[in-house]
């Protein structure tokens, strides 16, 4: 063999280990993938919260890290809700925050599809 068909062989060889190593990897991917790409998410996870504005949300937050029924109770009544789950989604706008707590907005569609609302919720809570 010629010296230039071994490097056209290698390079053959090398370009399909790479494509089916990538496919392999897709085809494992970790449970936190949505999370880190939240554009390929399609539903939200069951009891994560969803509020109509960001304040909202991070009134929300505040609420449940200081452990306050009340401002719970009043927040899930006026504006904030967890999500049933399985609720498909398309994600509108992602925050600047990095992390699981990174705050999203995203359109969920509920009575079959035929209604939908555009609501802030957090990247945790996106799945496939």
């Amino acid at each position: 063999m010629k010296e230039w068909e071994i490097k056209k062989i290698l390079m053959f060889s090398s370009l399909l280990f790479i494509f089916l190593f990538s496919r392999l990897a897709r085809a494992q991917e970790p449970a936190d993938y949505y999370q880190k790409n939240p554009y390929m998410a399609h539903h939200m996870q069951k009891g994560v919260p969803g509020c109509l504005t960001r304040d909202l949300l991070r009134q929300f937050l505040t609420a449940t890290v200081s452990k306050d029924d009340p401002a719970l109770k009043y927040l899930t009544e006026n504006g904030c809700i967890l999500f049933r789950p399985d609720v498909p989604i398309t994600v509108l706008e992602i925050g600047p925050e990095a992390g699981p707590l990174t705050i999203v907005k995203v359109r969920g569609y509920v009575n079959d599809g035929n209604t939908s609302v555009e609501i802030w919720t957090f990247r945790l809570g996106l799945a496939k």
